[in-house]
């Protein structure tokens, strides 16, 4: 008996161990795409040329053929992280599988075919341009000969591999999980995005103690200052967001998060370009819609606002109501749907 026991025992510690040594090693991933893309990877046999990227979390965000050098300016990112991907998952891909993938993205090659990206690395000359406001077309040289073209719908669902319910999901995730970090401040004098009222103009003004000069952030010019706290992330303050998701499947939910890290993710993880118009003014209190613009993915966020005075007054401290909708396709919002009229431009 002694002897089954210590046979047993033997046998019990090395599954643990093997079993161990699988947990020690799984990945994480921040799609249920990759993660899907990366199992079939290591159960095929094909020897592709992979480029495998990992987030500061440890997570792995991108899993593709290497078809573009690692280091791009991230305005080339998302365009360049799907080609990678997506051309990986068809060529991985085959029968009924391959057709529904093929069938169901708006993807058309004007040369060459998915099999042709196998036959391009890194070093080919390539060009990525936009030939529509939500189309963009990617083109491979090499010695002066075109090998592959190809024309895709800026589409951040395609693009992305998420269904709109996972990218909201990840949203919520990486929003409680950010916490403010480097920053990029906008420019004084900015730009708008489909009409004046939308802007993204900061308002400062000289500093007494100095040369310098500071944000404007009083009651005093209570407009200037909620644009100032609604675009720039690299203004000290102490406010919060009670932030109400307007979600796919309609799910209440509702976290309050610092705003400054909220504001900071946009711009710095997502590297959207923020807009801001007021809506309405009662007495001190004001209404307003932030709009985050990610030209590159084709979509934009859209946050509406209710600041009161006591924000401002107490150094930006307390916490003001928001309710955010995500990833609204960019080539859909037009001046109507905003209605446009009803906002005020800051002068």
């Amino acid at each position: 008996m002694n002897r089954h026991f210590n046979i047993f025992y033997r046998l019990l510690t090395v599954m643990l161990l093997v079993t161990s040594s699988i947990t020690a090693h799984a990945e994480n991933y921040t799609t249920r795409r990759l993660q899907t893309i990366d199992q079939t990877l290591k159960l095929t046999k094909k020897n592709y040329h992979i480029h495998r990227r990992y987030n500061s979390y440890g997570e792995v965000e991108h899993i593709g053929l290497a078809l573009f050098p690692t280091s791009l300016p991230y305005e080339l990112r998302p365009s360049c992280d799907f080609l990678e991907r997506y051309l990986l998952e068809v060529n991985l891909t085959s029968g009924t599988e391959n057709a529904l993938i093929l069938a169901q993205k708006p993807v058309y090659y004007n040369v060459g075919s998915p099999r042709t990206a196998l036959n391009i690395d890194s070093l080919c000359d390539f060009n990525i341009n936009e030939i529509e406001y939500h189309k963009s077309r990617v083109t491979w040289n090499k010695n002066g000969k075109k090998l592959l073209e190809i024309v895709y719908d800026l589409d951040w669902r395609m693009m992305s591999g998420c269904d709109t319910r996972e990218l909201e999901q990840n949203l919520i995730r990486n929003l409680k999980r950010h916490k403010a970090s480097t920053f990029n401040p906008l420019p004084e004098s900015g730009t708008y995005i489909i009409g004046p009222a939308f802007n993204n103009n900061l308002y400062l003004e000289n500093n007494k103690d100095s040369n310098t000069r500071q944000y404007v952030f009083n009651k005093k010019q209570m407009p200037h200052s909620v644009a100032n706290l609604m675009l720039a992330d690299d203004m000290p303050n102490e406010a919060y967001a009670d932030i109400t998701f307007s979600l796919y499947d309609n799910t209440p939910t509702n976290i309050t998060l610092k705003w400054r890290d909220v504001l900071n993710y946009f711009r710095n993880v997502e590297h959207c370009t923020p807009f801001f118009a007021i809506k309405k003014k009662q007495g001190d209190n004001i209404e307003g819609l932030l709009l985050l613009a990610n030209k590159n993915g084709g979509y934009m966020h859209m946050i509406s606002v209710s600041i009161t005075p006591d924000i401002i007054t107490d150094n930006g401290k307390g916490t003001f109501k928001a309710r955010l909708t995500a990833y609204i396709p960019m080539h859909n919002v037009k001046q109507e749907y905003l209605n446009l009229t009803e906002y005020e431009t800051l002068r």
